[in-house]
């Protein structure tokens, strides 16, 4: 079992890839989720979704420019400029630092192109390790379906088989030379 483990902010989520599935276990301020994804669910397509705030930054830079520049004035001496309006002001820009330092942009990896979805946090721990448990994930997937649909019996009827060997072919699980091994040996195992 390989476990991946990310964390930003107040949220977590840790990843455990068993036999036939994934255990995602997420952890945010205010609740806790346990889910679980079967492996066949799920497909090899990445996708990168990446949401600046900058109307964000700009409205908490704006926050705090206006005491600064008003704390300057009031120093200066200029006329009509209360204390009680600069503290205020800085009250505000604190407020808003509080509120802008809880909300964390997104910038994420999808595993996507199957039934289900799954989303990693692109630079937690960093992204050659998100990359390298994706690819952890891809290849038990591959493995799980090639196991699952390669094996045949006696009541295996060649239609069905040579389905599952288009379908994993076409979902890329098996190459071309594969294709044709399993076909070969399916078709060997019929006549004897």
């Amino acid at each position: 079992m390989r476990v991946f483990y990310q964390k930003r902010g107040f949220s977590s989520k840790r990843f455990t890839i068993e036999n036939d599935r994934i255990l995602i276990e997420t952890n945010s301020f205010s609740k806790k989720t346990k889910l679980y994804v079967k492996l066949e669910s799920l497909g090899f397509e990445l996708q990168y979704i990446k949401k600046h705030y900058y109307p964000k930054k700009v409205l908490f830079t704006i926050c705090w420019l206006i005491p600064v520049v008003l704390s300057v004035l009031y120093f200066l001496e200029i006329p009509d400029i209360a204390l009680e309006g600069v503290a205020t002001f800085y009250f505000i820009a604190i407020v808003m630092s509080v509120v802008y330092s809880t909300d964390h942009y997104q910038d994420d990896i999808y595993l996507a192109g199957g039934k289900s979805v799954l989303a990693f946090y692109r630079e937690r721990p960093g992204e050659k390790e998100v990359l390298d448990f994706i690819g952890e994930v891809i290849i038990a997937t591959k493995a799980f379906l090639k196991s699952k649909y390669t094996d045949f019996d006696d009541a295996t009827t060649p239609q069905e088989f040579y389905n599952c060997l288009h379908w994993l072919y076409e979902r890329e699980v098996i190459t071309r030379d594969e294709y044709i091994d399993y076909k070969a040996s399916f078709d060997l195992q019929k006549l004897l």
